[in-house]
């Protein structure tokens, strides 16, 4: 079989194979599904309760658009912006 980076951008990734294509780790990635709102799934499990997380690729790129340096809007400096502009007129 080939690699995470091999992969359609709609493949299913657990978090080990997800770490891979993303070079973070297992424990950065449940930090980000639960603190950052990473999308994910939930797939039950036969003898454990907790089951197995999925993460969609494409759902993974989309979100990681969010950090990309240089394109983050700052809502702080927009509302200043606007309350300014309304206190001008």
């Amino acid at each position: 079989m080939g690699s995470a980076m091999n992969q359609s951008p709609d493949e299913y990734l657990d978090l080990k194979s997800l770490a891979t294509y993303s070079k973070m780790g297992v424990s950065s990635l449940r930090y980000h599904i639960h603190e950052n709102g990473m999308p994910w799934f939930r797939i039950p499990g036969k003898k454990d309760k907790t089951g197995k997380i999925l993460v969609r690729r494409s759902e993974f790129d989309s979100w990681m658009e969010r950090f990309r340096a240089g394109d983050y809007l700052d809502a702080n400096a927009v509302a200043d912006d606007v309350i300014k502009s309304l206190s001008d007129i």
